[in-house]
Parts: C-alpha cells; sequence; structure tokens
C-alpha cells in the first residue's frame, strides 16, 4: 500500500442516514474513520409511518421515492474524492432493524449513528434508535 493511502482500523462500517444535521455528522466522521475502507449509508422507512399515512389514504410510494433519491444523492454528497467505497441500502424496516440488518450482511460491522438533540434533556439520555441497537 502506498504511504499516505494506509487502510484505517474501522475499515468499514454502517451508518444510519435520514438528512438530520447528526445524521449528516454522523455519516462524514465514518468516512473519514473508514480511510480505505467501506461505508454502507443506510435508510429504514419506519413501518410506523407507513400505517399512519394508510390510516389517512396517503400514498406512500412518492414519499419513499423522494428518500431513495436522498439517499442516494444529497445525504452521501461529498464524498466523491474520499478514499472509501460508499454503497446505500433502503429498508421498509425500522431504522434499528435496518442497520443491524446490514450490519450483520457485513460480518458485524460497527455501526455509527448521530442524534437529533431534542431539548436540554438529549444530553442526558439514548435516542429510539440507539435503544433499540
Amino acid at each position: 500500500m502506498k504511504p499516505g493511502r494506509e487502510k484505517s482500523v474501522l475499515g468499514r462500517c454502517v451508518v444510519g442516514v435520514d438528512g438530520s444535521d447528526g445524521s449528516a455528522r454522523a455519516f462524514q466522521w465514518a468516512v473519514a474513520q473508514a480511510k480505505g475502507g467501506a461505508v454502507t449509508a443506510v435508510h429504514g422507512f419506519s413501518p410506523g409511518t407507513e400505517l399512519l399515512f394508510a390510516a389517512l389514504q396517503v400514498d406512500l410510494d412518492p414519499m419513499r421515492a423522494e428518500h431513495v433519491r436522498l439517499l442516494e444523492g444529497a445525504w452521501i454528497a461529498g464524498t466523491d474524492d474520499a478514499e472509501v467505497s460508499v454503497c446505500t441500502a433502503f429498508f421498509d424496516d425500522h431504522p434499528a432493524r435496518a442497520l443491524l440488518a446490514v450490519s450483520h450482511r457485513n460480518d458485524n460491522a460497527p455501526i455509527v449513528v448521530g442524534h437529533h438533540g431534542h431539548g436540554s434533556w438529549s444530553a442526558h439520555h439514548v435516542g429510539d434508535i440507539t435503544t433499540k441497537l
């Protein structure tokens, strides 16, 4: 391996993305840590959301398509020059289950998640996705 192109200790990881500032920071951190390796950006489209919209008789296909478009574009933007392979995975499932599924498929790759910071209490508790992981 050429000098300056050493592989990181992290090697590969799975990171949850949803368009939030927290997930963007987590994704950028994961890309920086996985130098010479691979990052899989995962988005889980929660079935709870689907049930709510179904009750309201809202067509979820356009929303699902928009999330896939963002997952494959804006949510992973800025990695063209990174020394890391980036791929995406979209699931019609709870985000925590989606992250675990991709991690298991990748020899239990480490999972990286961000946080949303919902008020002053957020610094004192773990978020929903992290709790489910």
